[in-house]
């Protein structure tokens, strides 16, 4: 049984979108988690009889294995207790928002899987930044990172929340709409089962991302993906172009990483060119504007974005681009 959940957490089985129930799921992680608490104990607060959600099951193992590996860090290597809850929230009692775009949930029974520690906690103005891309913490180093956890959860329809005071701990609450609710909504994005050449209706733009930094590519890819964007993924100029040229009319917006081993941004770029001239291609680097000035100037389907982006820019300079900037 532990072997089948660390393959299941490794995301080697099928992606599934199924009815689920979140106190199980809790129940049957549990090896796992005594697995990687080091010296911190575990306790399980769990409801019994929670409506299912429809989820990702393989993506909510690796949302809430995520947490508790944080949660863990967060002790710095001392003795601490993690507490994982599962319950239910009324939202028509208690409105419910996503923290990072303020958008309210609809009204309805969610679904929550709670991740208590009682470590360093957080101040309030790291609380604001740490669903960013490629913002860490000194205990946030590992696993998928919260915007992806985030763009996991928002992908489902949900949200995650964060309470936090520095020294006395953290909890972060992921709350998924009940099946009753999730029925009511509008169907999921594609992004939880994401493959690369699918037809789709052309009011979903697909995005094609191409960094060789595999946890850039993860992250752009994952906040894409809750945008409602259709996203392939490429880690060097060679798979971008074999992407692209088997359907050019297919991909709507290029966001090009322009250092890269084997072909460079710019290499990639020309052939491009090549398939298609008006294709939006964002041009992205660590380096600055400058170092693309040139081709901004020759090229008025090029935009850039430099490293490191908040989710924000990112989302705005995509809309930018193909609104024809």
């Amino acid at each position: 049984d532990l072997c089948r959940q660390l393959l299941a957490f490794s995301g080697k089985g099928k992606v599934l979108v199924e009815p689920l129930d979140l106190t199980r799921l809790v129940q049957d992680l549990a090896p796992l988690m005594h697995m990687s608490l080091g010296g911190a104990g575990l306790r399980l607060d769990l409801a019994d009889g929670l409506p299912v959600v429809e989820a990702d099951a393989t993506q909510i193992r690796q949302v809430v294995m995520n947490l508790v590996t944080n949660a863990t860090e967060a002790q710095e290597d001392k003795p601490g207790m993690i507490t994982l809850r599962t319950r239910l929230h009324d939202a028509v009692r208690e409105p419910l928002s996503d923290p990072v775009t303020g958008r309210e949930l609809p009204a309805g029974s969610y679904a929550v899987i709670e991740v208590e520690d009682d470590g360093v906690g957080m101040p309030q103005e790291q609380q604001s930044r740490i669903f960013e891309p490629f913002f860490t913490t000194k205990f946030m180093g590992r696993g998928l990172g919260l915007a992806a956890v985030q763009g996991i959860v928002r992908a489902h329809h949900g949200a995650v929340t964060v309470r936090s005071q520095p020294l006395r701990g953290s909890a972060f609450a992921i709350y998924l709409p009940v099946v009753g609710v999730r029925s009511a909504l509008s169907p999921a994005p594609a992004a939880i089962v994401t493959t690369s050449h699918q037809t789709k209706p052309r009011t979903i733009k697909h995005v094609l991302v191409v960094d060789d930094e595999k946890p850039v590519l993860q992250v752009a890819g994952q906040l894409l993906t809750a945008a409602g964007f259709e996203v392939s993924r490429a880690e060097d100029g060679t798979d971008a172009l074999e992407i692209l040229a088997h359907d050019p009319a297919a991909v709507d917006l290029v966001l090009l990483d322009m250092t890269m081993p084997g072909l460079d941004g710019l290499e990639v770029l020309e052939r491009v060119r090549r398939l298609r001239t008006d294709l939006p291609v964002l041009l992205s680097s660590g380096y600055g504007r400058e170092q693309v000035a040139h081709v901004l100037s020759a090229d008025p389907a090029c935009g850039f974005i430099q490293k490191p982006y908040r989710g924000q820019e990112l989302l705005e300079s995509t809309n930018a681009m193909l609104r024809g900037k």
